[in-house]
């Protein structure tokens, strides 16, 4: 082939490629599903129950992760100041249990522990050194309830302790009447 006709091939097939995959788009569109662009997700909220010396006690949805003070202030606040025994940055988790106190059911001078009953340890907020308290209970078991706690969530029911890798039905059964899950600020004096 001579020179001069070499250049006006290349661009005439070129073109009839360009021509050519032109007519293939449109008269055979793609055939592959819409892209759909999906919300990002939301967490759920958790449901509280606060009660005792607070204006507006019941069931709250509240954002996770929410403190003490923020229930308090979404419940309208406080009937008369309950003094300072109260922890208001303990966080908050599902399915708890909030009984604020008035000032003359508490003792002024001691914080209100964050546990329904000194004999019960609640898995959901408890430290390591708490649950080596736990009969079964040393520090690897111990490691791996904060462990699954951080990665999961609290935990639900007492049940769960059990989806805990090295928590089998006899440590269970040795715990169970001496954990909790919920989180009771203060018992009213009897």
């Amino acid at each position: 082939m001579k020179k001069e006709l070499v250049f006006p091939v290349i661009v005439g097939f070129l073109c009839g490629l360009f021509f050519a995959g032109a007519t293939l788009l449109m008269f055979n569109p793609n055939q592959g599903k819409p892209i759909q662009i999906l919300p990002a997700p939301t967490e759920q909220p958790i449901k509280v129950y606060i009660n005792g010396n607070i204006l507006s006690p019941g069931i709250y949805e509240i954002k996770k992760d929410s403190r003490v003070d923020d229930l308090i202030l979404l419940a309208g606040g406080f009937v008369e100041q309950p003094g300072d025994s109260i922890n208001l940055a303990s966080k908050l988790y599902d399915g708890q249990h909030l009984l604020i106190p008035y000032l003359w059911e508490t003792d002024t001078n001691k914080t209100i522990e964050p546990f329904v009953n000194q004999d019960l340890i609640n898995i959901n907020e408890a430290t390591e050194e708490q649950l080596l308290a736990l009969p079964g209970i040393g520090p690897t078991k111990a490691q791996a309830i904060i462990a699954f706690r951080n990665d999961n969530g609290y935990f639900s029911k007492i049940e769960d302790i059990l989806m805990v890798p090295g928590i089998g039905e006899y440590t269970y059964n040795q715990i169970r009447n001496l954990i909790t899950i919920n989180q009771v600020i203060t018992k009213r004096s009897e």
